[in-house]
């Protein structure tokens, strides 16, 4: 079993005021410029207390809020959001409030610690502990290439990956055999130039659509692959264009029950100029509006996704009924038949 989660930041940040995590200041990790004994409030970190961003046509002036702002506020809803900011970075450990302190973008900042916090919460719910021992779980993010901390993470016994992207993210744990990767991208409404010679295999060049559709095939074959290569841990150290994913399921499908997701069709990676990359099979899953997601894994499973609330243990999920099952079957059924069109395939 893959237990998902899918959730947006501000879900997230409401789920650690919930578990409570309060935050006692403890150290940030910086070498070369903290001590053993420093410690460091919310509004210190660099990414949190970051000056507001320039406001976007459309977009609500609280997201640019510093943190040192949003804690003065007495009511409302950014007091809401302070708490949940410190009851996150409660939950978390030093080298996580490091990748948050390292951000410069007050959004960056807040999606990090959304994603590290999320992954913790997902795990402990995966191995029945307590979520308000999240910050004690050994998250270990060596990179193999220059032995820091910002590479994949790796939990013991399990497989774990995590991707963010705008305001949401996207969790997923499994048993460590699985090697599970996952990616969650924005839609931009164009690509950058020379995207096809880039991301793209010669196959894909000649069947993605082009005109309307045309971004979001190719964002949909960006997130494939970007999970493939996360499930792999290599990230994108191998040309994308020598990537190349069946159109058509396997036969090792594992289809979901009602009550998870939609009997979604993995797919295995059928070229690569990498042989990591041999035996992985990804799969679309579904997205909110204006994203694509997908998932990856060595060895496909079911997948469950969790309600983001339950991560705090306040909305136990009662067994479905049978109109609820009747509900979610038809949901399924047009939902694989969209995603087959979407491939081009016949529903």
């Amino acid at each position: 079993m893959i237990t998902l989660l899918s959730a947006t930041v501000d879900e997230i940040l409401a789920v650690c005021t919930t578990v409570g995590g309060d935050f006692d200041g403890g150290a940030v990790v910086d070498p070369g410029s903290q001590t053993a004994d420093s410690r460091a409030t919310p509004a210190a970190l660099p990414g949190l207390a970051a000056q507001p961003e320039p406001s976007v046509p459309g977009e609500p002036t609280s997201a640019g809020l510093r943190t040192g702002d949003v804690l003065a506020v007495g009511t409302g809803p950014d007091r809401g959001r302070a708490h949940g900011l410190e009851a996150a970075l409660g939950l978390v450990d030093d080298v996580d409030r490091a990748a948050v302190a390292a951000k410069q973008r007050p959004s960056d900042a807040r999606r990090t610690l959304a994603g590290r916090a999320a992954l913790r919460l997902l795990v402990a719910a995966r191995v029945g502990a307590p979520a308000t021992s999240a910050a004690d779980i050994v998250v270990d993010r060596t990179c193999l290439t220059c032995g820091e901390q910002h590479g994949r993470p790796r939990v013991d016994g399990l497989s774990v990956s995590s991707s963010s992207a705008g305001d949401r993210v996207l969790v997923a744990v499994a048993d460590a055999k699985v090697e599970v990767g996952v990616d969650v991208e924005l839609v931009p409404d164009v690509l950058f130039e020379g995207f096809d010679d880039f991301a793209l295999h010669p196959v894909e060049r000649r069947s993605l659509p082009q005109g309307p559709g045309m971004v979001l095939g190719r964002i949909g074959s960006w997130v494939e692959k970007e999970a493939v290569l996360k499930a792999a841990g290599i990230g994108l150290t191998t040309p994308l264009e020598d990537l190349l994913v069946s159109a058509a399921p396997e036969d090792r499908v594992v289809p979901s029950s009602v009550e998870m997701i939609g009997a979604w069709e993995w797919r295995p990676v059928v070229q690569t100029a990498s042989r990591q990359l041999l035996g992985l099979s990804v799969t679309a899953l579904p997205s909110p509006e204006g994203y694509r997601c997908a998932i990856a894994a060595r060895e496909p499973r079911r997948i469950r996704a969790v309600p983001v609330g339950s991560l705090a243990g306040e909305h136990p999920t009662p067994p479905p009924s049978s109109t609820q099952r009747a509900a979610a079957l038809a949901s399924s059924s047009r939902m694989a038949a969209a995603v087959a069109a979407f491939r081009g395939l016949t529903p």
